[in-house]
């Protein structure tokens, strides 16, 4: 499947224990993060009232289902101990950490924040928030922000920059000045508009953010592709009539990527600042 090359490198980074024990326990965070609602979370995996089975972790409920007045969805801690909802047989299954990221938790004794303790393993912040369960969905939304801008980033920056390269000419002449007229704009003042129009969400910031990084990664891609696309090997492939769409994506690219490999752990580790 790997060509042997690959199949090297790879056994190279390996011997690498650092950052190889680095990666895993980067790779297994971000795995178990995807999962932080399961994990963390003041609404129960599994509920039991009156014989029936809930899932109040993946569908909402209103409290009045559970023999409350009002059409809102519980309070689940709160009607964890309601005695009458004891008296009707109801049971929960709570995660782990049995607190959401947003739940102050004001009933707690003292001032915010709290230090660590068997309720909250690290305390709670100057609001009484749960700092684990914060850092838990904290870092899914960070990690997957900075995957999603390296991509994205990856895709735009070889695409443009490798035309420009590839096909020189005006196409290059002319993909520069309007590269230098994009990177001129102010993208702080981009995110205020656009921010001011649309509202503030997730996919507007990885937009407005992914719209301005591949332009650094364009301009490597530029080079390299200028540099190959003059080799022997690339007139020998054109000369056999290969056609012009392969010979960039077969035959230059995968030998064009060493600037991509070196500058995104850089990109992704910028979209976690």
């Amino acid at each position: 499947m790997f060509s042997e090359l690959t199949r090297e490198r790879f056994a190279r980074f390996r011997g690498i224990r650092r950052a190889w024990w680095s990666f895993l326990i980067l790779t297994g965070a971000f795995v178990l993060s995807l999962f932080s609602e399961f994990l963390a979370n003041d609404k129960p995996l599994l509920l039991r009232y009156h014989g029936r089975t809930y899932f109040p972790v993946v569908r909402f409920y209103p409290e009045s289902r559970f023999g409350l007045p009002h059409a809102t969805e519980p309070d689940y801690l709160a009607l964890r101990q309601d005695s009458s909802f004891r008296a009707a047989g109801g049971r929960m299954l709570f995660p782990i950490i049995p607190y959401g990221p947003y739940r102050t938790n004001l009933d707690l004794a003292g001032n915010p924040p709290q230090p660590p303790s068997r309720a909250h393993w690290l305390g709670t912040d100057n609001t009484a928030r749960d700092v684990l369960a914060r850092l838990l969905y904290g870092f899914r939304l960070c990690m997957a922000f900075a995957l999603i801008i390296s991509l994205l980033a990856a895709v735009f920056g070889i695409l443009i920059g490798g035309l420009q390269g590839y096909l020189g000419g005006i196409t290059d002449l002319l993909g520069q000045r309007l590269i230098e007229i994009w990177s001129a704009l102010p993208f702080l003042y981009v995110v205020i508009l656009l921010g001011a129009i649309y509202g503030r969400s997730f996919a507007l910031l990885v937009f407005v953010v992914a719209i301005f990084e591949w332009i650094g990664l364009s301009y490597y891609l530029r080079g390299e592709f200028y540099r190959l696309k003059n080799l022997a090997y690339v007139k020998a492939a054109r000369a056999l009539g290969i056609p012009e769409w392969r010979i960039f994506f077969r035959h230059v690219l995968p030998n064009a990527l060493t600037p991509v490999v070196t500058i995104l752990p850089f990109t992704l580790a910028a979209g976690n600042i």
